[in-house]
């Protein structure tokens, strides 16, 4: 921003050994209002690309949570059935030691 400042004044027709008239300092004020509010709206856009970056990313980090749980949940229910799988074979073969 002050480079931009630097440059527009650098180009002004002001001569070192006179003092600056008031339609120079009107100009400088003039062309320092357009310089901010263009600087001004570029940070709008920025900041709005931004925040749509990021909502963008908290979407397929929730996905990515959404699906990290369903598939432990996947685990946990195959874990369950291995488990009463393996339980239901230690009772049936318990059974057969009772009636041997």
């Amino acid at each position: 921003m002050e480079e931009k400042i630097k440059k527009i004044l650098d180009q002004l027709p002001v001569r070192t050994d006179t003092l600056i008239t008031g339609f120079q300092l009107f100009l400088c004020i003039v062309i320092l209002f357009f310089a901010a509010k263009q600087q001004i709206a570029s940070d709008a856009k920025l900041s709005k690309r931004q925040q749509q970056y990021t909502n963008k990313l908290e979407k397929k980090l929730m996905k990515q949570r959404y699906l990290l749980e369903k598939q432990h949940y996947k685990i946990k229910i195959s874990d369950a059935k291995a488990k009463l799988h393996q339980l239901q074979q230690k009772a049936i073969s318990n059974d057969k030691t009772l009636f041997c």
